[in-house]
């Protein structure tokens, strides 16, 4: 998985030491935690697992299932939805740890 910008822009205001730059960090970071993407893919010619990707930091969720896992397609359309229903814990749990995170790092500079 590719990093994520914001990763890239918290690293580098950190790094630099200017309160200016960790801000601009921190505000983009919680624009984009309100938004969640959830993809689920089922493929017939790729590895035959299950593999699930979740960026912390960002929140996304990426399943990727075989088809040879799937007798049913209805299982595909519920994993889904509950993986949706996940969504909401996910992004109430990113903005807590970004108030967490933006009060230590404000307190630090």
């Amino acid at each position: 998985m590719a990093e994520s910008n914001i990763k890239k822009e918290f690293e580098e205001a950190i790094k630099s030491g200017n309160r200016d730059s960790l801000v601009s960090a921190l505000q983009k970071a919680f624009i984009n935690t309100i938004e969640l993407d959830i993809k689920t893919t089922v493929t017939h010619n790729g590895p035959e697992e299950i593999h699930s990707t979740i960026n912390l930091l960002d929140g996304d969720i990426k399943t990727t299932i075989h088809n040879k896992f799937l007798p049913d397609p209805e299982q595909v359309a519920t994993f889904h939805k509950e993986q949706v229903n996940k969504g909401e814990e996910i992004i109430e749990r990113n903005v807590n740890t970004l108030k967490t995170l933006a009060k230590s790092l404000v307190d630090l500079f």
